[in-house]
């Protein structure tokens, strides 16, 4: 039976967006949970720009708890940030990342730690053994991945969710990775580090805060981040078009009575496909001038605990 190591320490770290509910009920949880690991370790509430009562009620279990660490952002800027943030300033061996809207349970912590030990994995994630939301949310969802894996083999995990536990060489490596909106299973497979993966259903206390132009926003950074293969199917389809299009225009031309209609339609096919080749290059070119420029991933008003 795993024994508690009296020099392990541990950080858990959870982005905070106008979460006053649930503060409290997770920093209970999160601490029994943690003291089961170790009597070493803390939490990291990043505040994200809540507008809400949060950063008041973190304020107030920091001054009863040196456990609880605050890190104030200067304004929103988004989950994913706000828990790179947070990996930055997590002192502990083991760091475990996870949404403090108890859709995700701290109580997964221990199952986490314990496979990481067996498995000597340096990341365990989890993910949801049924995806959450309607049916098209859930036919969408196994249709990206299956693309994903399939088409780009890109080697992600299917219906992964933030909870997650990672080792201290995987947490120094990716804090120091200069490329924004890094997909963790990437880095794995880039440095080579093991992973481990656990299932779990995953809560729903409320409606999902992401709209359909989140997604979409969330699928194009992930593909832009994981492959470059769009470019090079649209240089594979401009060349099929120009064949296409030249084969296309020596049929009407032979032709005694031109067909107008025919040439106008291949000629709005291809305006079409070139407008949309043209829209994947410009992505791309945005992703790198946003890279280039080294702008800060967010910016901490005030720490408190430290």
């Amino acid at each position: 039976m795993r024994q508690t190591l009296e020099k392990t320490m541990l950080s858990i770290v959870t982005p905070v967006y106008q979460a006053e509910g649930f503060i409290e009920e997770f920093y209970r949880r999160a601490t029994l949970s943690a003291l089961k690991i170790t009597p070493d370790y803390e939490i990291l509430f990043v505040n994200d720009g809540s507008t809400d009562q949060s950063l008041e009620k973190l304020i107030a279990l920091h001054q009863i708890d040196p456990h609880v660490v605050i890190i104030d952002l200067a304004r929103n800027f988004g989950q994913p940030n706000a828990i790179r943030t947070g990996l930055v300033h997590a002192r502990g061996d083991f760091v475990f990342t996870i949404d403090d809207d108890l859709e995700e349970s701290p109580e997964w912590l221990e199952q986490f730690y314990n496979t990481m030990l067996a498995e000597k994995s340096d990341i365990v994630f989890a993910a949801q053994l049924k995806r959450k939301g309607n049916w098209f949310e859930r036919i969408s969802g196994k249709g990206f991945f299956y693309f994903v894996n399939t088409v780009l083999k890109a080697n992600v995990i299917e219906n992964v969710i933030n909870a997650r536990l990672m080792s201290r060489r995987f947490v120094d490596i990716l804090v120091a990775v200069k490329e924004r909106n890094l997909p963790y299973c990437r880095l794995c497979y880039q440095a080579g580090f093991g992973r481990s993966v656990l299932y779990f259903e995953k809560k729903s206390k409320h409606s999902s805060s992401y709209s359909f132009r989140n997604k979409m926003s969330f699928l194009s950074t992930y593909l832009l981040s994981v492959t470059t293969k769009p470019l090079y199917w649209t240089f594979l389809l401009g060349i099929a078009l120009v064949a296409v299009s030249a084969i296309a225009l020596g049929l009407v031309l032979m032709q005694s009575g031109s067909d107008r209609a025919v040439l106008l339609a291949f000629l709005a096919l291809n305006t079409g496909i070139v407008l949309t080749a043209m829209g994947i290059q410009s992505m791309y070119l945005a992703k790198v001038v946003d890279e280039v420029k080294g702008w800060p991933f967010s910016s901490v008003r005030a720490i408190y605990g430290r």
